[in-house]
């Protein structure tokens, strides 16, 4: 598919010459790149809290005391909150993996459209 940068430009972009939406999508490229360098320490905060999450479940039915250094009231307040904290690190996974596929895609079309 051919895209007439001259018909776009005019079209959506009135403001915008066509030199400067590609720089502005090369801009956005790279910040969305530099964004997906936090995997590895959501990967590590993954595995760190899916561990703490599997002790608090093994302490509870165990019916071993909770630890007070844990910080929390109860086994329930401590699952619930790593829980939390493990979807959240998943959705933040999800989103990078999606944003690889968006740079891709920006990378391609800033090597294509001059």
């Amino acid at each position: 598919m051919s895209l007439d940068m001259q018909k776009f430009n005019a079209t959506l972009f009135s403001n915008y010459t066509v030199e400067e939406m590609i720089e502005i999508i090369a801009r956005e490229a790279e910040k969305l790149a530099k964004s997906n360098e936090r995997e590895p320490s959501l990967l590590k905060e993954l595995t760190n809290d899916r561990n703490a999450l599997s002790v608090a479940m093994e302490l509870e039915v165990t019916g071993d005391p909770i630890d007070p250094s844990t910080g929390y009231e109860s086994f329930e307040e401590w699952i619930d909150h790593v829980s939390k904290q493990v979807r959240a690190s998943e959705r933040s996974l999800a989103t990078i993996d999606v944003n690889k596929i968006i740079v891709i895609a920006l990378e391609y079309f800033v090597e294509n459209a001059a």
